[in-house]
Parts: structure tokens; C-alpha cells; sequence
């Protein structure tokens, strides 16, 4: 399996580095960007998007395959 060049996920908070350890466990050390899912009280608001639905809590991901650069 070849890996990604990099990958977006968000989380929800206090989740995010268990998904990312699983992730970079199957993938191996990549370049990354994203992180928690928030609100502005953090008062567990926040929502996760994705093709199948909108989320409280869970994992957002996105891997990408290219030779262009990641650029925030």
C-alpha cells in the first residue's frame, strides 16, 4: 500500500490523538493538517461533515494523493 503525501482529519476534541495514532499506524509519519472539531464555548456544539452525514463526534478524514505541495 502505498501511502498518502499527506492527509486532513478533524476530530472531536480529546479524541484526536487516539485517531491520529491509529492512523499514522496503518499509514506511517506523513504530513498533516486539521485537528479538533470546535465551538465557541466549547460547550460540545461542534459537527463533523462528511459525505454520509453531519457528526458530533467521530473523525473526519482526507487522504491526498499528489506531487503539488500542502499549503495552509
Amino acid at each position: 500500500t502505498t501511502p498518502p503525501d499527506f492527509f486532513y482529519m478533524a476530530a472531536s476534541p480529546a479524541e484526536e490523538e487516539f485517531y491520529l495514532k491509529g492512523i499514522t499506524k496503518v499509514i506511517g509519519r506523513v504530513p498533516f493538517f486539521g485537528g479538533s472539531a470546535a465551538d465557541n464555548s466549547i460547550s460540545g456544539e461542534w459537527k463533523l461533515y462528511t459525505d454520509r452525514g453531519v457528526f458530533a463526534d467521530g473523525v473526519v478524514v482526507a487522504f491526498f494523493y499528489t506531487k503539488k505541495p500542502m499549503v495552509n
